[in-house]
């Protein structure tokens, strides 16, 4: 029995939808910054009021994973999530994909967790993995949807 070989229209369209998920993650983690904003603003929290977090945070906001479309990471996410049919996951490629984006992205608690007790800026890393995981945890789709209708 032969194998089915992934089509490049397979791979095409399963490009096309692993990158309108990275765009609706992407854009619920820009909600998620902008409700933090709104709900804790004189609300006494360091990162509200400390000029330099707020901005570190700002700034990683809008640059939010894009390592994911980096040529260590996209086609290597892409393959391990939304793999074409008859294409297998490629487990040991996906697995340094993941070290690398850690690596590259100081949201992810694996990282915050190292430097905490010698940052004094280490709620930065915390209130970016919060941004990160928090509308995320929900459907995304609901959640952008709600907010733009």
């Amino acid at each position: 029995m032969q194998e089915i070989q992934p089509t490049v229209k397979d791979k095409i369209s399963k490009f096309r939808e692993y990158l309108d998920y990275f765009e609706r993650h992407y854009d619920n983690v820009q909600l998620a910054w902008a409700l933090i904003n709104e709900k804790c603003d004189n609300k006494g929290f360091k990162f509200m009021y400390d000029d330099f977090m707020w901005n570190i945070i700002d700034m990683e906001v809008k640059s939010h994973d894009d390592s994911k479309l980096s040529v260590h990471e996209f086609t290597q996410y892409r393959n391990y999530f939304f793999p074409a049919q008859g294409e297998e996951k490629d487990n040991s490629s996906f697995l340094v994909a993941w070290e690398h984006h850690k690596a590259h992205n100081e949201h992810h608690w694996q990282n915050w967790t190292k430097k905490y007790e010698s940052n004094p800026y280490c709620d930065v890393y915390i209130v970016m993995n919060v941004v990160d995981w928090g509308l995320n945890l929900a459907t995304p789709q609901k959640i952008i949807m709600k907010k733009t209708n």
